[in-house]
C-alpha cells in the first residue's frame, strides 16, 4: 500500500466527511430538515463528478518541437491516460451500456439509504449516529465475501462479534432505538452500493468519476420528478420546495452552509471512489470508522449534543476494541 497516497487521502476524507455531517446537523437545528431537498443536494453534488470527468477528457493540443513525433492513426491521446487504442474504447463503451441498469439501480439504493439517514439524523445525536454507522463494516465484509470473493480470517470474525455486541448495547438502551435501526438498515444498503461499485469498476473497466457522476444524474432526475409531483399535489402535507425556500428567505445565512455541504459531498465522492479504486471498498469503510472520535470532538466545538452516558461509553469502547481486533492479521 502506497502510504504517500493513503495518509493524505485518509486524513482529508476524515475531515471533510465529519465536517459535512456536523453541518447537516447544524441545518437541522436551524429548521432546514427537508429530507428530499437534502437528498437532492447530495445527488446534485455527485452529478458534478460527471462534469469533472468530461472536462478531464477534453483533448489537449500537444506542443511538439522539431522533429515532430508521428502518432499511429489507430490511437488517440487522452490527457490523463496518454495514447489509447480504439478497441479499448469500444470495450469500455460496451461495458458502460451493459452496466447502465446496474448504475441506475445503485442510484435508487443510494436514494433510499440517504432518505433513511437524513430522516434518522433529525431525531438522534451525531455521536449515536456515528456509533451505529460502524455496522457498515459488518455488511461490507459480508458483501465483499459474496461479491468480491474476499477470504475472511479469524481476527475479522472475532472483531465482528465484538462490534456486534457494542452495537446491540447502544441500540437496546437508546430511547431512539427505532431510528438507530433505520441507520443500520441504511448502512446495509450503503455497504452493498460500495462493494458493487468496486465490482463494476474492476470488472467492467468503467472509470470511477463516470460511475459516480451517472449515479448522481440518475438520482437527481428521480428526486426532481418526486419533488415536482409533490409541488403540484393537493394531498401532500408538506411542499418541500416552497417550505425550504421560505426557511432560506428567513435565514439567508444558511445558503453558504448548504453550498459548503454540496462542495464537501463532491470532494467526498472523488476521494471515496479514489480509495475504492486504488485500494478497496473495505479499506474505505475502515477509514470511515475513525470518524467516531472526530465526530465527537467537532460536535463539542459546534455546541451540538454529545452522548456520554454509561451504555454509550461501554459500546464505544467495545466497538473500538472490535475494530482493532478486526484489523489484526494472522
Amino acid at each position: 500500500m502506497d502510504f504517500s497516497i493513503t495518509v493524505p487521502l485518509t486524513l482529508l476524507l476524515l475531515v471533510t466527511s465529519s465536517l459535512k455531517l456536523v453541518l447537516i446537523k447544524f441545518l437541522d437545528k436551524n429548521e432546514f430538515n427537508f429530507v428530499p431537498i437534502q437528498t437532492l443536494i447530495v445527488f446534485f453534488s455527485e452529478s458534478i463528478c460527471l462534469v469533472i470527468y468530461f472536462y478531464s477528457k477534453k483533448p489537449i493540443e500537444p506542443v511538439i518541437d522539431e522533429p515532430q513525433v508521428q502518432v499511429q492513426p489507430q490511437a488517440h491521446y487522452e490527457p490523463l491516460n496518454g495514447p489509447q487504442d480504439e478497441s479499448l474504447h469500444e470495450f469500455q463503451d460496451d461495458s458502460l451500456r451493459t452496466s447502465l441498469p446496474s448504475i441506475f439501480a445503485l442510484s435508487l439504493i443510494d436514494i433510499l439509504a440517504s432518505v433513511c439517514v437524513y430522516h434518522s439524523i433529525i431525531h438522534i445525536n451525531l455521536s449515536e449516529y456515528q456509533l451505529v454507522k460502524t455496522s457498515i463494516i459488518l455488511f461490507t465484509l459480508f458483501y465483499s465475501i459474496i461479491i468480491m470473493g474476499k477470504i475472511i480470517n479469524t481476527y475479522e470474525i472475532i472483531g465482528g462479534l465484538i462490534i456486534t455486541t457494542g452495537l446491540f448495547i447502544v441500540v437496546y438502551f437508546s430511547p431512539t432505538h427505532d431510528y438507530l435501526w433505520l441507520v443500520i438498515f441504511a448502512q446495509c444498503l450503503v455497504a452493498f452500493q460500495l462493494v458493487y461499485e468496486e465490482f463494476i469498476i474492476k470488472n467492467n473497466s468503467i472509470e470511477p468519476l463516470l460511475l459516480i457522476g451517472l449515479e448522481g444524474v440518475f438520482g437527481t432526475c428521480v428526486i426532481l420528478i418526486y419533488l415536482t409531483i409533490n409541488a403540484f399535489s393537493e394531498t401532500s402535507r408538506e411542499h418541500y420546495f416552497s417550505e425550504s425556500i421560505h426557511v432560506i428567505n428567513n435565514k439567508p445565512d444558511l445558503i453558504p452552509i448548504i453550498a459548503l455541504i454540496s462542495l464537501l459531498t463532491m470532494i467526498d465522492c472523488v476521494i471515496g471512489i479514489t480509495i475504492t479504486t486504488k485500494f478497496s471498498s473495505f479499506y474505505r469503510v475502515i477509514v470511515d470508522i475513525f470518524k467516531l472520535v472526530l465526530i465527537n470532538v467537532i460536535s463539542v466545538v459546534f455546541g451540538l449534543e454529545v452522548n456520554v452516558n454509561r451504555e454509550f461509553i461501554v459500546s464505544f469502547n467495545l466497538i473500538i476494541l472490535g475494530i482493532i481486533v478486526f484489523n489484526l492479521r494472522t
